[in-house]
């Protein structure tokens, strides 16, 4: 039981959970498909400007604070722009973010941009070392476009370290505002045990699955390499 309201831990965890279940999901998928992208075009344009000029952005991402990250797309989107609303929150008794979904764009874009900038230099280094292996300069030399040599040779022996650097970075989305994080971090301050201890649970449960089903995509390619 949750002491400050009387409610059930469950039920206390059933908004933020449906919150962060719903970002998280969202999140994942861009944090995948954009700092792989990036990871590749720079990987494949090793020592080049264009590898420089992304693998630069992306530590300059990586490295500016969170809440500069968050002031800087609420000013350009939503100060500027007037795309977005700056405040991503729900009047109290007004329905749940469901009901205005577009509240929920700028945290998302705001989390997804520093994974995927997080995700981009090991996935340039893994494509790069990926790009000199014999069998892939075996496929240039054959004549092999080179969309098909990307998709056909390149690829399937970067998707085990891509999930393997995704899988780190779960740890950080679980904590998508307003949801999970938030209610953990209620749960310290207002000195919650069983609250806590349920919603860390949730975290390192969703956080080892994560790297369970990366470390089966990295036994299953050993096992065709070995065959």
């Amino acid at each position: 039981t949750v002491l400050a309201s009387g409610l059930p831990v469950a039920d206390a965890m059933v908004g933020p959970l449906a919150r962060t279940g719903v970002i998280f999901a969202i999140s994942l998928v861009l944090v995948i498909v954009v700092g792989t992208a990036g990871g590749i075009f720079a990987g494949l344009h090793g020592g080049k400007a264009a590898d420089k000029i992304v693998s630069t952005l992306a530590l300059a991402v990586v490295g500016t604070p969170e809440f500069v990250v968050g002031f800087f797309l609420i000013l350009v989107f939503a100060t500027q722009l007037g795309w977005f609303p700056a405040v991503s929150l729900l009047p109290v008794g007004s329905g749940s973010m469901f009901d205005k979904p577009i509240i929920m764009v700028l945290p998302i874009v705001a989390i997804s941009l520093i994974g995927a900038c997080t995700l981009v230099r090991p996935v340039r280094a893994v494509v790069e070392r990926e790009n000199q292996t014999l069998h892939v300069e075996s496929a240039r030399l054959s004549g092999l476009p080179e969309r098909r040599v990307i998709v056909k040779n390149l690829l399937p022996g970067i998707v085990a370290p891509v999930a393997q650097s995704a899988a780190s970075v779960v740890p950080y989305l679980i904590g998508g505002f307003p949801g999970l994080g938030t209610l953990l971090v209620n749960a310290v301050l207002n000195r919650e045990p069983d609250l806590l201890m349920a919603c860390s649970a949730v975290v390192i449960a969703v956080s080892l699955a994560a790297f369970w089903i990366a470390d089966g995509l990295g036994r299953r390619r050993s096992r065709e390499i070995e065959a």
